[in-house]
């Protein structure tokens, strides 16, 4: 795939998490997909799609904001910034930096770099 195919491909994921479609954005990921968050590691598909499932389920409003992105090779850098009311009646901002390795069409892994301090204040 080109860089502009990778891109829109990770795009496309941020756009169903946006709506919380995890399951759609998760069908963008190969069976043996890994996934990184300075909180858990790395994680597998199906344990990624049962934390965001969790984790979407104390959100009441997603809004995500894609600030810049960039493409070199199979990468694709996505900056972004993030903001969601929760069901405990906090609201989570936080800014982000996911990287995506694409491969044969579909993303092989993902590392999500963030600040775990605002998350830790809003969800717990």
């Amino acid at each position: 795939m080109s860089q502009q195919e990778n891109t829109k491909l990770a795009l496309k994921y941020m756009g169903f998490l946006n709506t919380g479609e995890i399951d759609q954005a998760l069908a963008l990921a190969s069976d043996d997909a890994t996934f990184w968050h300075p909180l858990s590691g790395a994680v597998g598909k199906e344990e990624l799609r049962i934390t965001l499932k969790h984790a979407f389920g104390l959100m009441l409003t997603i809004n995500n904001n894609v600030l810049s992105t960039t493409a070199e090779a199979d990468r694709v850098s996505l900056e972004l910034e993030f903001k969601a009311d929760l069901s405990n009646g906090r609201t989570y901002e936080n800014q982000y930096h996911f990287m995506f390795v694409i491969k044969d069409g579909k993303i092989h892994s993902l590392k999500e770099y963030v600040d775990s301090g605002p998350a830790k204040a809003a969800f717990f």
